[in-house]
């Protein structure tokens, strides 16, 4: 390229990087204008990897609203199809001086400019970084979308005993493809509080990071859990999954019939050679630093953590996960159906699953 046209490609990829850093303290979305128009700019320039590249980056940060998505997956398949048929044309000349600067996007803007390698990062839960020598651009071939409905959750609750129960909880739904082993898009997230029939203990309190405060009696939104949950084809939580569940399903006892795993319990770290499988450990390790604190953190965490790509494979901890077998259903005794119908405040229970 022209230096003109290089230095306009350094700040754009300049106010990228800012946008994304924005969008990621404020949990927003990421506007699609800025990668169009460098993808555009090196499409000019017949350079149709870098092209490609940049909005993979823009796909993968997972922070896309539907029309933004939608329009750059467009315009992806197009410079997907226009390299397939570069590639056919065995009469078009060899520009060695594009194929040796390829990948060297970092190179162009200051240091502070990091690229997501797309060969380490799967689907909309990644963050990672790596150098751009690193990088390598997405296969161009894909199977045909298989998506299945998965909801992480990580709840805050009062204790461990039989009669406890949750007083925070989130809950992150997403599409997740089997046939290309990535996250496709978050579909929804919630977050609330419900105030307990039973004390939060001060030691609780202590250490987490959204305890209830006010004397009102605070409710989980039902409507909004239902239709976040309803064609889910399974949850995923971490820590202490088997009480996790227990714990909502007295809350939401339709739900029995989930399918459920636990990420910490399901995948063999230790064989994998992890010495931790805390979750805060284990994104550690991939350079996810951010200390997820409160619960919406850890059940995004969830997801991000099991978007990594297993060592010398191609496979994502996803694609393990789900070949293991789910957790046994719950077995509804007659303390847990009076524990459960005492949480939701009703006089009988009924409608449990066996």
């Amino acid at each position: 390229m022209s230096k003109l046209s290089d230095r306009v490609a350094s700040q754009l990829q300049i106010k990228i990087k800012q946008e994304e850093h924005r969008a990621a303290q404020r949990d927003q979305f990421v506007d699609s204008y800025h990668y169009l128009t460098l993808s555009h700019l090196f499409e000019t320039k017949g350079d149709l990897e870098k092209a490609l590249l940049v909005l993979n980056r823009f796909l993968n940060l997972g922070r896309a609203n539907p029309t933004d998505e939608a329009l750059v997956r467009q315009k992806q398949q197009q410079i997907k199809n226009a390299i397939h048929l570069s590639r056919q044309d065995t009469q078009r000349p060899l520009d060695i001086d594009a194929l040796a600067a390829k990948f060297d996007l970092e190179a162009m803007a200051s240091d502070e400019v990091e690229w997501i390698s797309p060969d380490i990062t799967v689907g909309s839960f990644t963050n990672n970084r790596t150098s751009s020598k690193q990088e390598k651009i997405e296969s161009t071939e894909e199977l045909p979308a298989d998506p299945i409905k998965l909801v992480t959750i990580c709840a805050a609750y009062t204790g461990k005993t039989l009669t406890d129960e949750i007083y925070e909880l989130s809950l992150v739904a997403f599409n997740y493809c089997r046939n290309n082993d990535r996250v496709l898009n978050i579909i929804e997230q919630y977050h609330g509080l419900r105030t307990p029939i039973k004390p939060i203990p001060d030691t609780v309190k202590m250490r987490v990071a959204n305890p209830l405060i006010s004397n009102n009696k605070q409710l989980l939104d039902q409507a909004k859990i239902i239709n976040l949950l309803n064609d889910a084809y399974g949850v995923i939580s971490h820590n202490d999954s088997y009480i996790e569940r227990q714990h909502f399903l007295c809350l939401f006892p339709k739900f029995s019939h989930l399918k459920w795993w636990s990420s910490q319990q399901d995948i063999p770290w230790s064989a994998l050679g992890f010495k931790e499988k805390s979750l805060t450990e284990l994104l550690g390790f991939y350079g996810i630093t951010n200390v997820p604190r409160t619960t919406t953190e850890r059940a995004k965490g969830i997801g991000r953590l099991l978007s990594q790509k297993e060592s010398n494979t191609n496979s994502s901890y996803f694609k393990r996960l789900l070949s293991c077998k789910s957790m046994k259903p719950v077995e509804w005794t007659s303390e847990l159906k009076a524990q459960s119908a005492k949480v939701q405040g009703k006089l009988f229970a009924f409608m449990y699953a066996s």
